[in-house]
């Protein structure tokens, strides 16, 4: 993280001083844009994959269905 901040301070700072707005508007829009995509595919995975620790629930299902008096 500290080298992706530095490479952008590094980037902003090699422009003139007039450009350096314009700059830091397209590394915030860059990363925003990162920010979102990440998001999108988070929630895709979320959606597709099996829950976490599907074999332990279904365990614990048969477990208590085994134990329940009839």
């Amino acid at each position: 993280m500290m080298t992706v901040i530095v490479l952008t301070a590094t980037v902003i700072l090699l422009f003139r001083e007039e450009w350096r707005i314009y700059a830091a508007g397209g590394f915030c829009l860059i990363y925003f844009i990162g920010a979102i995509c990440s998001f999108l595919w988070l929630k895709s995975r979320l959606k597709q994959g099996a829950l976490p620790f599907s074999e332990s629930i279904n365990e614990l299902k048969k477990d208590r269905e085994w134990l329940q008096p009839k």
